[in-house]
């Protein structure tokens, strides 16, 4: 925090991600204006913020452009909290729930879904360092998957429209799963997502040897 003095009165204003909670953060992002900022900051109205220097507090506001994506990840939370080293290890429930609350931006809901704790009232420097820890993570299994889950579609299947199965997503996956091995579909999503990631490897290097096999005897004919 800054302090400023002033004829009209003394205040402090924020210039780091550690000065905020992710609360304020929010509320002080929501204001279109350094004036409006200015004024919930400082809690002077306009006619005493026009007899001050707005510069200053301008300045010391810099920090809110900075990417949060700078911000160094971090797992741990508060003493009796900290994030899975390797979130695979949780349920593949979470693995969906996370990229969802991901795409809506719904940062306190992405460390929820690991943590079980409320974290909106924690500074930003730690919340942001949280959810890049989870995102980074989020990242490197969605490449993993894109890299070694790659599947070919047929002309054929396209042709019959494969892609209408598009529209339920992980529930292809759960549905599979729980017919392959007798489960419901509750207990699939609560397998670790590690395990379904295997079974689903397994799935495509059985279905890829079967073809080309099927191929390779086809050609002795």
């Amino acid at each position: 925090m800054i302090t400023f003095k002033t004829k009209i009165k003394s205040f402090k204003v924020p210039n780091s991600w550690m000065d905020l909670t992710y609360l304020e953060y929010l509320n002080l992002v929501s204001l279109e204006s350094v004036i409006d900022q200015s004024k919930l900051l400082t809690g002077l109205n306009d006619f005493e913020l026009s007899s001050i220097d707005l510069a200053p507090i301008t300045e010391a506001l810099k920090f809110l452009t900075e990417p949060i994506e700078d911000i160094e990840e971090s797992n741990y939370i508060d003493n009796l909290t900290i994030l899975p080293e390797d979130i695979g290890e949780m349920s593949f429930e979470k693995k969906i729930n996370v990229i969802e609350a991901i795409q809506n931006n719904n940062i306190i809901e992405v460390i929820n879904i690991y943590s079980g704790v409320d974290v909106s009232n924690n500074s930003c420097f730690d919340v942001f360092g949280n959810y890049n820890f989870i995102e980074n993570q989020v990242k490197a299994i969605i490449e993993k998957e894109s890299e070694m889950l790659k599947s070919t579609v047929t002309y054929e299947q396209q042709l019959a429209g494969v892609d209408a199965f598009d529209v339920l997503k992980d529930f292809n996956i759960i549905d599979k799963i729980a017919q392959d091995y007798n489960y419901t579909h509750a207990e699939v999503e609560q397998l670790s997502y590690n395990l379904v990631f295997l079974i689903l490897l397994k799935s495509n290097i059985s279905t890829k040897f079967e073809q080309r096999y099927s191929e390779i005897m086809q050609n002795k004919k």
